[in-house]
Formats: C-alpha cells, structure tokens, sequence
C-alpha cells in the first residue's frame, strides 16, 4: 500500500551516499553499502555503518598505539582523528564522538520497503533537495494512486492540492 511517511525528515551521522573514501578502510559508502548488501542480503542501516567506523577506528589505535596496553590504545584512540567513509571521527576530552550529523529527508509514493532518502543539509554534503512544505495528504495520495511507470497521473497530468488528476491537452479522465 501507500507509505505515507513521504516527505518526513530525520538526523543520522551517516547516509549511503555520503561521498568520503576511508582513510583506513579505503571504502566509499557506495562500496560499503555493496558489500554489506552481498554478505548480508539487506540494506545497512546507518548503525552498521557506525559499528563498521567504530571497529576501523580502534584498528587505526591499535596499529598506532605505541604499546599493546589497555592503557595506550585508550590515548590514542581517544586522540585519534579519522577521515572514514561514515565521517570525520574524533572524540571530546570525555571520550565523545565529535561528529557533524546529516538531515535526510524521505521520499514520497514508495512503499516502506522500497523508502529512500537523500541528505538535504549541510551544504556540501547535500544529495537532494528539501521539499518543503510538503504536498497536501490528498495530493500524495493522488500521486501514488495514479503513478504509471512512477509518473503522476500516467505522466500525462499533475495532481493538484485537493487531490486529482489535472491532465494535459489531449488528456482527460480520472488518471488522465
């Protein structure tokens, strides 16, 4: 049926098409997202991505840390700065992550399990743009019932606010 969670926004640390390369894991996320979805079936979440950052950081600490000490990999974890595909990871003098977060906001007219999203803020990080406000219930409504091949009213019209079909020249009926 009809997600009608189009149009929502969220805050996450990462996003699959977030364009950094790893400085440890030499990935991007488009390539973490491959070969997670190859060994696993399914889309990471962005939770994968922070535990797959996590485990890259303390690697880089231990293969810098001066001694295999508890003690030593601490330090130099907690000052180690890492450019990895998930983000710039570094921590607070109380062993905080310092990290910038993304608002992504999700598309309209899919099903849940066909959601996507694209980053809609900081600048420079942006792969889409944020629709705002959002088209009336009617409207989203309108353009899910009447898609063809993903077009709005058979890709022969727009669906208005009050949510019907307005068709083209030449076009008429309710899907146009």
């Amino acid at each position: 049926g009809w997600y009608q969670g189009g149009y929502t926004l969220d805050v996450s640390a990462w996003h699959e098409s977030y364009p950094m390369r790893g400085e440890w894991s030499e990935l991007t996320s488009a390539e973490f997202v491959k070969g997670f979805r190859l060994a696993n079936g399914y889309q990471p979440s962005s939770f994968a991505a922070a535990q797959f950052a996590a485990l890259a950081t303390l690697c880089k600490a231990i293969e810098t840390a001066p001694n295999m000490s508890v003690a030593a990999i601490r330090e130099t974890l907690w000052a180690t700065e890492l450019e990895e595909f998930y983000g710039t990871i570094s921590f607070d003098e109380n062993g905080q992550t310092q990290q910038t977060y993304l608002v992504l906001q999700f598309e309209s007219g899919l099903t849940l399990s066909a959601l996507s999203s694209a980053i809609v803020y900081p600048a420079g990080k942006v792969s889409g743009t944020a629709v705002f406000p959002k088209p009336t219930w009617k409207q989203m409504k309108c353009s899910f019932e009447t898609s063809t091949l993903g077009l709005e009213c058979a890709g022969n019209g727009y669906c208005n606010r009050a949510g019907t079909c307005v068709c083209g020249s030449g076009w008429a009926g309710t899907n146009c």
